[in-house]
């Protein structure tokens, strides 16, 4: 259950404004009392705060009870947008959803089951649920794609109110964030925006299912619970879209792990045509169409693939200086976009289709 408090949101600025990089137990207290009034009304010396690491864009707390709770959580996630200690919310761009935005993905997510539930909202940012579990490895990608298609097909089958005509924007945005290194050796070697243009066009050529689309393929945002069940998380750069790019987007994210220390290289290659398809019908089998076609779902992953190697190179070209580690990490990307292009255009099976 989602709702708002009332006398929270009066309050609000006075708690808030107070919550820096280490947020204290009375100020955390204070604000998932204002949603959980039953059973949070304890003692700050009963409360045990943590940051939660690995957010590039929000501050995380678990907020954990010492003591026992019966009929409301006794752990909570609280998201603040923004990494400052002042009151913010996240941007609107055309590639990221608005704080609204957000909370009706959470929500939707949540009452299914497929996500953290969201039990509460305010200016600044959100109570969820708190998970217990660990993220993907992309040493486990293989063992868990069919958990993983399974998961993609579920949030690829919502239906929302959100905006339906943003996928050209975000090619024009990944574009235009190009610029900024367009004079580094790496990104003069090929024109990258004319890349994105001929990828961006295969969605329509071969008829590519359009589909609401996570668009972040970081394994960071992919939970394993205890019991192996994969879960997805941050749903902030969802938009309406193409469902290849997402699945496309798993096969390619084992390959890298962008919060490593040093080489953001895993050792781990693409996924095996075997284990591509396996994805795939394990992802049919989860939407329950009878008219899927296999072969056309692992045509739109390749798809997916190409794109989602070309948002990575695009989102570092956004970057002001490129780092000796994520330098290494964007020549096995061009290297990677590379191979993957010539051998789409060499096989002549897909090729035809279009």
């Amino acid at each position: 259950m989602i709702f708002w408090s009332r006398r929270f949101r009066d309050s609000l600025a006075a708690v808030v404004v107070v919550m820096h990089l280490m947020m204290d137990a009375q100020t955390a207290l204070s604000l998932v009392a204002s949603f959980f009034p039953l059973e949070w009304r304890i003692k700050p010396t009963e409360v045990d705060v943590r940051p939660i690491l690995g957010g590039f864009v929000n501050r995380l707390y678990l907020v954990s009870r010492t003591t026992r709770a019966d009929r409301e959580p006794s752990r909570v996630l609280i998201r603040l947008f923004g990494l400052g200690p002042g009151l913010e919310e996240p941007p609107v761009t055309s590639s990221t959803l608005s704080a609204t935005e957000q909370a009706v993905m959470y929500y939707e997510m949540g009452r299914r089951g497929w996500g953290p539930r969201l039990y509460g909202v305010f200016r600044g940012g959100r109570l969820e649920e708190w998970i217990d579990s660990r993220t993907l490895r992309a040493d486990e990608a293989t063992l868990l794609c069919k958990d993983m298609a399974k998961s993609l097909a579920r949030f690829h089958s919502l239906i929302l109110p959100l905006r339906r005509t943003t996928f050209g924007s975000v090619v024009e945005e990944l574009k235009a964030a190009c610029e900024a290194n367009k004079d580094h050796p790496w990104f003069t070697e090929t024109d990258w925006p004319a890349e994105l243009d001929w990828v961006a066009s295969l969605f329509t050529r071969y008829k590519c299912k359009a589909s609401l689309a996570l668009m972040d393929a970081n394994y960071l945002n992919v939970l394993v619970r205890n019991d192996a069940e994969v879960v997805l998380i941050d749903y902030e750069t969802a938009t309406y879209a193409y469902r290849g790019i997402d699945m496309g987007g798993f096969f390619t994210a084992r390959m890298y792990d962008w919060n490593a220390n040093g080489s953001k290289l895993t050792g781990c290659a693409l996924p095996s045509p075997e284990e591509e398809r396996s994805f795939c019908e394990a992802y049919k089998e989860e939407l329950g169409e009878d008219d899927v076609d296999v072969d056309q779902l692992l045509v739109e992953a390749k798809i997916g693939q190409l794109y989602q190697i070309l948002f990575s190179v695009f989102m570092c070209g956004e970057l002001k200086a490129l780092e000796e580690d994520l330098l290494d990490a964007l020549g096995h990307m061009l290297e990677s976009y590379k191979r993957l292009k010539a051998g789409w255009q060499g096989n002549t099976e897909w090729t035809q289709r279009g």
